[in-house]
């Protein structure tokens, strides 16, 4: 944020049902994204920092002085953390700049789904953008993330369960998570709207997917529908300065 405008939740926050405490270190969690498309795990009854003065800067990587204390896999390196561990990045490429505007990654919440197994997940919605010019969208864009409990004396973390790989959107809404009978694996589904943040004349190889409803299968998230008519496009408003969307 001193920089560039890259929020660390460009929408809200999600607070998950509280796990098996048999299960892990950090049964109380929640969830956000940003626009660099990482998705964070937060420990909600143990979070870092204080009101009373702004938290120092780490411009390194995850691990140095001051630490990232969201919760992530200890054992999983990234070469854009420095090969150090670090949060989970969803929607790529991940970079210290250029993630705002229409280079953004994700500006929607996370939604929860547990499953028959009592398996935790979150579904994030975001733009994975091509690398040579940062901007053009390309799958994933939907992404079904699970929450690990790898040991009850750990902290649990995230990791990738399933992505979308056929729908390229520029800036899709939070989804949402329902159900329409008992068998979830044929019945529940994930619905999002894919609007642009504001008006580009961005082009990709892949047809963009329009101002529509998709519907995907939670399980194993492949696209069960979309509307045949486009949505009512979202309302604009200026604030600023800058071009936003109206809530």
């Amino acid at each position: 944020m001193d920089d560039q405008d890259i929020d660390l939740s460009g929408s809200g926050v999600t607070l998950i049902p509280d796990l098996d405490p048999t299960l892990t270190s950090t049964p109380s969690l929640m969830a956000v994204g940003g626009k660099q498309g990482n998705a964070y795990l937060l420990n909600r009854v143990n979070m870092a920092g204080a009101l009373d003065r702004r938290p120092a800067c780490n411009r390194d990587n995850p691990t140095a002085n001051p630490p990232d204390t969201s919760l992530w896999d200890p054992n999983a390196t990234y070469s854009w953390y420095g090969n150090q561990p670090g949060p989970l990045n969803v929607f790529g490429p991940y970079l210290e700049r250029d993630s705002m505007g229409n280079q953004a990654k994700a500006r929607s919440t996370p939604s929860y789904f547990r499953g028959a197994d009592g398996t935790s997940y979150l579904f994030f919605t975001g733009a994975t953008k091509n690398p040579t010019d940062l901007t053009t969208p390309m799958p994933p864009c939907v992404a079904r993330i699970r929450i690990d409990t790898p040991d009850p004396a750990l902290p649990a973390f995230f990791s990738v369960d399933a992505t979308e790989n056929t729908l390229a959107f520029k800036s899709p809404g939070t989804p949402v998570v329902s159900s329409n009978g008992s068998g979830p694996e044929a019945n529940t589904t994930i619905r999002s709207s894919a609007a642009e943040r504001y008006s580009s004349g961005l082009t990709a190889s892949l047809p963009l997917a329009s101002p529509r409803k998709f519907r995907f299968n939670v399980v194993s998230a492949r696209r069960l529908h979309a509307s045949s008519r486009p949505c009512r496009e979202p309302e604009r408003r200026r604030a600023g300065g800058s071009s936003a969307l109206a809530a």
